[in-house]
């Protein structure tokens, strides 16, 4: 009996120094040199004169009440950030920099409901980089041996006008809002991936080697996607990317959006949204939405798998102006190697302006064979 009291209370323990403790520790300058300002107990300072930035740490957490700032030369300096133990990364609270942030961590993870960003770009990864790959510019991501972390958001992360946030890893799950005005968001599942950042109007991502394993949910479930979007992602003016590849139909779907995905012109600016999947098909039960504002033109929605797309009644996918006048945009559904199934009570719209304007165009294809069950509008004026 009094061992049994003694573990739980040392149980008790660990789990109240978790919490009082919960900022980044551990660390090892890997390339550059960094200040680490704990003045306040519950702040770390980072202070670099680095363009770039590599550092592991045993410890990458952020608790509710706690905030880690970096300090940067500029907008485009890189801080890459690594966890080398074998702890999941929980950031609950206050990450800020005024240059780019790479968290690595092959273990997982996890931004909490109250987790905060505020950083002109962030790459979260459970995929790993080799330092001379990053100090070169050259963005490959791989995955660990013996590693098959998750990524899992349930926070509300937003960047500044034309920035951006990336998230990589074998599965991702986005139950909170993700927003990129202007700027980018990219959701990529694989296990290995190849990162542009050449060109902050043209990121791109591409997955070079797909997932071979099953992935275990945050609620200790074996995953049916890839990539799950239960919450929003939004980047109006600008562009969202979600690709997925997977082997062996380890998964039932490579994307499954049951939320919402948004970019809407913005400042003359139109909305891109793609979802291209490989090896297991996509499902959309939610809105896709690339519309324009009174007077404006609409974007376009792409969504391509080589397996199979379905649109389940209910759904929205629409690239059309809103309000009296304006042009609908593209909307390209398309099953290079499978059925396109659009469902009774899904609609489809590309329509132009109420009372002036042209509407767009929408294709729905297969290699295969394609059912069309839903709604179409394109109405012009």
């Amino acid at each position: 009996m009094k061992k049994s009291k003694f573990f739980a209370l040392l149980t008790i323990f660990c789990y109240l120094h978790s919490l009082a403790f919960g900022l980044p520790a551990g660390e090892q300058v890997v390339s550059g040199t960094a200040d680490f300002d704990r003045s306040n107990p519950s702040a770390l300072t980072i202070t670099t004169p680095s363009e770039k930035l590599i550092t592991n740490y045993q410890v990458f957490d952020i608790a509710t009440n706690e905030a880690v700032r970096f300090v940067q030369p500029s907008s485009d300096s890189i801080a890459l950030n690594r966890v080398v133990s074998s702890d999941v990364s929980e950031i609950f609270g206050a990450l800020s920099a005024n240059g780019r942030i790479f968290l690595i961590n092959p273990n997982g993870v996890t931004f909490g409901p109250d987790c905060r960003i505020d950083t002109p770009g962030i790459v979260a990864s459970t995929l790993d980089i080799s330092d001379s790959d990053f100090l070169s510019g050259k963005y490959s991501f791989f995955k660990t041996a013996g590693k098959n972390g998750l990524l899992y958001n349930q926070a509300d992360l937003k960047v500044s006008n034309g920035g951006f946030i990336i998230l990589l890893a074998p599965g991702i799950v986005n139950q909170g809002a993700i927003s990129a005005p202007l700027g980018t968001v990219a959701l990529a599942g694989g296990d290995k991936a190849t990162l542009s950042l050449d060109d902050m109007s043209d990121i791109s991502v591409v997955i070079d080697d797909a997932v071979r394993e099953e992935m275990t949910g945050p609620d200790g479930n074996e995953l049916d996607s890839a990539i799950r979007n239960n919450g929003a992602i939004t980047a109006d003016g600008g562009r969202i990317i979600i690709t997925s590849a997977v082997l062996n139909h380890i998964f039932n779907y490579a994307i499954n959006n049951t939320g919402i995905i948004e970019a809407q012109t913005l400042v003359d600016k139109n909305g891109i949204i793609e979802l291209v999947a490989q090896g297991a098909a996509i499902l959309t039960s939610g809105i896709i939405s690339a519309n324009a504002p009174e007077g404006g033109k609409a974007g376009s929605v792409s969504i391509v798998s080589d397996e199979g797309t379905a649109v389940a009644g209910g759904s929205l996918i629409e690239a059309k102006a809103e309000g009296q006048s304006g042009t609908g945009g593209t909307i390209f559904i398309d099953s290079t190697a499978g059925d396109t199934i659009v469902s009774e009570g899904a609609v489809i719209d590309v329509s132009g302006g109420a009372a002036a304007g042209d509407a767009g165009f929408a294709e729905i294809s297969a290699s295969d064979a394609v059912g069309f069950y839903g709604t179409l509008n394109g109405f012009a004026q």
